[in-house]
């Protein structure tokens, strides 16, 4: 298994789509000519039992609804009207928020250029949502339709002159990304946008994975001498920039704007990084080194040693795969601006977004491999990988679990993954008291306060989890990692 990794990361992903209980139409309202304001009207339709989230305030968790508008015609977008929503308590995501019930309109304002000529002209209109109903919820979906309509010859109308504007604010009152208030800002916005994006997605559960699997890397390259340590980071983060940024324009070539969320949501991808966490888990327990094929190996005996240069961009290949599907909130913007023709912005705001994002990685490239040439390191850093791969294993069932929502497995459910991650925690603290002794551990003579105190946090974190299998309210943040509720019921239910 260890050889045939490598070929499972480059080998094609097939992007699959998934039908949701919403059905989208739009149309222009009235007749338009140059500068005027044209109002387009997105309905979404669903029957009563189900719902979307508002445009703003939707509350932790859910994802929030969002238009988005595109076309070389256009001079300013406006504020987007929605129909009003209904404030309730969310038993999915334990949340406060803002729903539409049983179907939803959005008016989408925008104003033409006065120097357009008459005649026909298409609108690319995209609608981003999550339909949920009391027992379910859907992964979030954008759905892109383009909109026609006729431009006339004729004034400016007074009546058809003025619209609510959006604020200049990057960010709305929901925390959604304002992309063109972003670029109209200037550079030094635009890269304040970016930059401060690439350093909140580090937050995401795609991306605390492979923190254990940088510091076991670059550990294991310390300890065997491979290269220099400055040189061997320097080469992992510029490789985690460079494939970020090329993956993310090609996704924008051949799949166009909908590329990041096809990507996040494709259940082959999902399935894919939670085989690749355990591969990753078990590598850490001590079960096996993680190894390149051999003829990739041989590729690099020119370099610092067995794997070299090409093992340290495998790695950062496989760091861009994975915490791709994390960054749809800012990498898709970035898409949809591609797609529709602008480059120097989505490539510039890609390299920003991806050195940021990079930057963290660049130190724990760095410092495991003078860590491990210290005296007496090997314990204590196989204990700390040990726990990191406790961790490893926690993030696998979160990706599975995203598999089992879109193909109706109807298996890994709520209580499921929360039953797992509870034990993983629970192991883990016993781990950390000695109770449990893995292949590379050495004899635990005694137990150190902070590794104590460490192991408690552990024990009290998967007794809390184990609370929410039997009713007790925990964390909203935790719920918006985990599948929705009583899935297995729903898929029963209508599937006879």
């Amino acid at each position: 298994m260890k050889r045939y990794i490598f070929y499972f990361l480059l080998s094609t992903i097939i992007f699959s789509q998934f039908k949701t209980p919403v059905e989208i139409s739009s149309e222009v309202i009235g007749n338009v000519r140059a500068g005027e304001i044209v109002e387009i009207s997105i309905t979404a339709e669903m029957d009563e039992e189900w719902y979307i989230y508002a445009l703003r305030d939707q509350g932790q968790g859910p994802t929030a609804s969002r238009v988005t508008l595109s076309g070389d015609f256009i001079d300013e977008i406006g504020k987007v009207i929605e129909s009003d929503p209904l404030s309730k308590y969310d038993e999915n995501f334990a949340t406060n928020t803002r729903i539409h019930q049983g179907g939803a309109n959005f008016i989408a304002p925008f104003r033409l250029k006065q120097d357009i000529l008459p005649g026909s002209y298409i609108v690319k209109t995209s609608i981003l949502y999550q339909v949920c109903n009391k027992s379910v919820c859907y992964p979030p979906k954008e759905e892109f339709i383009d909109v026609a309509f006729t431009v006339e010859e004729g004034s400016i109308r007074p009546d058809r002159s003025e619209m609510v504007t959006t604020d200049k604010a990057i960010y709305d009152s929901s925390g959604n990304i304002n992309l063109e208030a972003a670029i109209g800002s200037g550079l030094f916005s635009f890269i304040i946008l970016s930059v401060s994006m690439g350093f909140l997605a580090l937050l995401t559960p795609c991306v605390f994975p492979m923190i254990p699997i940088t510091i076991s890397f670059f550990t294991h390259k310390g300890e065997k001498n491979e290269g220099s340590p400055l040189k061997n980071a320097f080469i992992y983060t510029f490789g985690i920039i460079a494939t970020f940024s090329i993956i993310g324009l090609l996704l924008a070539l051949t799949l166009g704007a909908s590329g990041a969320n096809q990507l996040a949501s494709n259940p082959w991808v999902n399935l894919f990084l939670a085989s690749l966490f355990v591969y990753f888990s078990l590598s850490l327990f001590g079960m096996y080194d993680i190894q390149l094929p051999q003829w990739l190996t041989n590729l690099s005996l020119k370099q610092e040693g067995r794997g070299g240069t090409l093992g340290t961009i495998f790695m950062a290949v496989t760091f861009t795969l994975t915490s791709f599907t994390c960054t749809v909130q800012f990498v898709g913007l970035l898409l949809v601006a591609a797609s529709n023709g602008q480059w120097f912005w989505p490539m510039l705001g890609m390299v920003i977004f991806s050195t940021a994002f990079a930057s963290p990685f660049f130190f724990l490239a760095l410092f495991p491999q003078y860590l491990s040439k210290m005296p007496k390191s090997g314990s204590w850093l196989n204990s700390v990988k040990v726990v990191l791969g406790f961790m490893e294993m926690a993030a696998a069932f979160k990706f599975i679990s995203n598999s089992d929502l879109v193909w109706n497995w109807g298996f890994f459910t709520q209580n499921v993954v929360l039953a797992s991650w509870a034990i993983l925690m629970l192991l883990c603290g016993l781990y950390l008291l000695g109770k449990i002794q893995l292949p590379h551990d050495s004899e635990l003579k005694f137990i150190s306060v902070p590794r104590l105190m460490l192991s408690m946090i552990f024990l009290t974190f998967g007794l809390y989890l184990t609370s929410g299998m039997f009713g007790n309210r925990i964390s909203g943040l935790i719920y918006s990692y985990l599948p929705p509720k009583s899935i297995v019921r729903y898929l029963l239910a209508h599937q006879q």
